[in-house]
């Protein structure tokens, strides 16, 4: 087997954890590889900046629905509903709870914006990093912003001043190098600055369930694949307290619902047109004209309805850390 080197420990001794993943949107498949010494599960191969780049400006852009031709419009005309909606005004009062004195905040891979906006109309000094070119014009232009059109990697330290709270909303999985980026944040934060990390996690009830078609595998554009156990190991690697740490999964009725679509999954195991179709799960069903597809998002529908069931599991998966996403903040 090929000796691939572990971004996160070097170790060079490395199992497939899962091979032949389709990738989201690019006809390629990815393997995803397990680290055997920091149990550390990455895709691989790494794609090239240039590669990925184009592949972000070319993905769909939606937020409730809303394409990007009316987004802009209609979050002008609702902040405070996007705001409220989308769980801005809840980060914001997490982060003054960890950190009453926090006066400024960077928002790495801010998108269109609509978490900073909400953070500056609370009285935080903001800051973005985007590399999409949307996003960016959204930010910068629109919603006048202070956003650079780049990475962690690329502004090093001392291009900001030095910041309270550094915030990284479902990014960390899309890293090519995460213990570069998370010892970036620490000398780029004051003494006592936080930072705030939500990534999907691998080691969730879902994730466990459906192996290999875990809807948020999604390569290329995750790159690095945490659980509660590596994300700590990660953080305490770069010298980060952990001061708080949960999971959760969200809607109780789109939990039932992944659970009921399993089946489909499973099937695909045996059947190749049914495991290309769960390859389509989130475009619309009126884009593909492909039955197989339509009963993998019909039985979601049908019962995401029964909500009480998911009411019943929740409690448990976040008190065993199995939720589908992981929430961790850290201290310098």
């Amino acid at each position: 087997m090929e000796k691939i080197r572990c971004k996160m420990c070097g170790s060079l001794e490395t199992d497939v954890f899962y091979e032949d993943v389709k990738g989201y949107g690019i006809e390629k498949c990815f393997d995803l590889r397990k680290c055997s010494s920091c149990k550390t599960i990455f895709t691989y191969p790494f794609l090239s900046d240039e590669i990925l780049s184009t592949y972000y400006d070319t993905q769909q852009v939606a937020f409730n629905g809303l394409g990007t031709d009316y987004l802009v419009i209609d979050y002008l005309k609702h902040r405070e509903k996007y705001w409220k909606d989308l769980g801005y005004i809840g980060r914001v009062k997490e982060i003054l709870k960890f950190y009453p004195e926090a006066k400024s905040i960077l928002d790495v891979g801010c998108g269109a914006g609509f978490f900073l906006d909400c953070a500056r109309e609370n009285g935080l000094e903001t800051f973005g990093l985007e590399i999409s070119n949307w996003g960016f014009g959204v930010a910068s232009r629109e919603l006048k912003l202070n956003v650079l059109k780049s990475t962690l990697a690329k502004i090093g330290p001392k291009v900001l001043p030095p910041l309270d709270v550094i915030t990284m909303y479902d990014v960390l999985e899309h890293s090519d190098n995460p213990v570069r980026d998370m010892n970036l944040s620490y000398n780029m934060l004051k003494k006592g600055g936080i930072v705030v990390i939500n990534v999907p996690n691998v080691d969730s009830f879902i994730s466990h369930l459906t192996k290999k078609y875990w809807n948020k595998l999604i390569p290329p554009n995750h790159t690095f694949h945490f659980s509660a156990e590596t994300l700590t190991k990660l953080l305490t690697k770069t010298r980060f307290r952990v001061i708080a740490m949960s999971t959760n999964n969200g809607d109780s009725g789109e939990l039932v619902g992944e659970v009921a679509s399993t089946p489909w999954r499973l099937i695909g195991r045996v059947f190749s047109h049914v495991e290309n179709a769960y390859s389509l799960r989130m475009e619309p069903i009126s884009q593909h004209k492909n039955i197989t597809l339509a009963l993998v998002k019909g039985s979601r529908k049908t019962f995401s309805q029964f909500r009480f069931v998911g009411d019943i599991i929740k409690p448990l998966l976040i008190k065993y850390n199995k939720g589908e996403g992981l929430h961790i903040i850290v201290q310098k």
